[in-house]
C-alpha cells in the first residue's frame, strides 16, 4: 500500500515537472520579439467587393500608414473606375485576371484576354503601370505562364514556385509568392474560431523570424474580419516592420 503511495506521489511530481518546463517554454518562446522588418501586403479584390466594403478597407491602410498591393480583376475595375483610380493613388494595382476565371482551360484567345486586356484596362483606368499578376486559383503554367512573362515584371500566383525540368520559370519573371504563412483570412467556416482566440490565432504571426513576410488578405471574407486585419497591421507598425507593396520592395532591392 506504502508503495503505491510512493507511487502516486512520484507521477504526480513528474507531471508537475514536465507542465513547469513546458510552461517556462512558452513562456521563453513568447518573449522572443520578431524579426520581421517589412511585411508585403497583397489584397485580392473580389468582384463582388462593393464601394463600402472597400473604403472600409482603404480606412484602415490609411490610419496604419501602410501601403498594400490591391490584386485587382479588370471587371471590378470597369465598374468602379472611381475607386480603382483612388486605390492606384495611393497603393499598387495588379491584374487578377479580367474576369477571376480559371486560367487553364482557357483557349489562346480567352488567356490574351484574362491576361493581357487585364493589364491594359487596369492602365488605361489608373494612369499607372500595372506589372504584377496573379491567378485567382493560385496556379500557372504552359502559355498563360509565358503570356505573363511577356507582360508583367513579377507574378503572385502561388505560395512558392518549384521548378520542373519539363517547365523551367521564365528568368525575366519574378516570382512573389502569394503569402509566406496563409490566406488571412482563408475560409470563413473556422473564422469565427479566430475571433474567439484573440491574441492567440496570431501568435505565430508574430513570432515569424524572417526577415520579410508576405500577408494576404482577401475582400470577399475580410470585411467580417476588419479588427483581425487592423489588429496585425498595427502589431507590426508597432514592431518598427514597413508595411509596404510588392512594387515598392521591388524598386528599393532592384536598384
Amino acid at each position: 500500500m506504502e508503495e503505491e503511495s510512493k507511487e502516486k506521489t512520484l507521477r504526480v511530481i513528474r507531471w508537475i515537472i514536465i507542465i513547469a518546463v513546458i510552461a517556462v517554454g512558452i513562456a521563453l518562446l513568447s518573449s522572443l520579439a520578431t524579426d520581421v522588418e517589412t511585411v508585403l501586403l497583397t489584397i485580392n479584390v473580389n468582384g463582388e467587393t462593393s464601394p463600402e466594403q472597400m473604403n472600409k478597407i482603404l480606412d484602415i491602410l490609411d490610419e496604419q500608414e501602410a501601403t498594400a498591393t490591391f490584386f485587382i480583376p479588370a471587371a471590378w475595375a470597369e465598374n468602379n473606375p472611381e475607386l480603382a483610380e483612388t486605390i492606384a493613388a495611393l497603393h499598387e494595382v495588379a491584374c487578377f485576371t479580367y474576369s477571376e476565371a480559371r486560367l487553364a482551360p482557357l483557349s489562346n484567345e480567352s488567356l490574351e484576354k484574362e491576361i493581357v486586356a487585364c493589364k491594359e484596362k487596369l492602365e488605361s483606368l489608373t494612369n499607372k503601370s500595372v506589372i504584377g499578376f496573379r491567378s485567382p486559383t493560385r496556379d500557372l503554367g504552359g502559355d498563360a505562364l509565358l503570356l505573363v512573362a511577356k507582360h508583367y515584371t513579377y507574378d503572385s500566383s502561388t505560395f512558392r514556385k518549384y521548378e520542373w525540368f519539363w517547365e523551367p520559370y521564365p528568368p525575366i519573371l519574378l516570382s512573389m509568392p502569394t503569402s509566406s504563412v496563409l490566406l488571412l483570412p482563408a475560409d470563413d467556416r473556422w473564422g469565427t474560431t479566430k475571433l474567439h482566440l484573440g491574441d492567440t490565432y496570431y501568435w505565430f504571426l508574430r513570432r515569424a523570424k524572417q526577415k520579410e513576410l508576405t500577408l494576404t488578405f482577401s475582400t470577399d471574407i475580410l470585411n467580417n474580419y476588419l479588427l483581425d486585419f487592423e489588429y496585425v497591421l498595427a502589431y507590426y507598425k508597432n514592431e518598427g516592420a514597413e508595411i509596404t507593396s510588392i512594387e515598392t520592395h521591388l524598386e528599393k532591392n532592384l536598384e
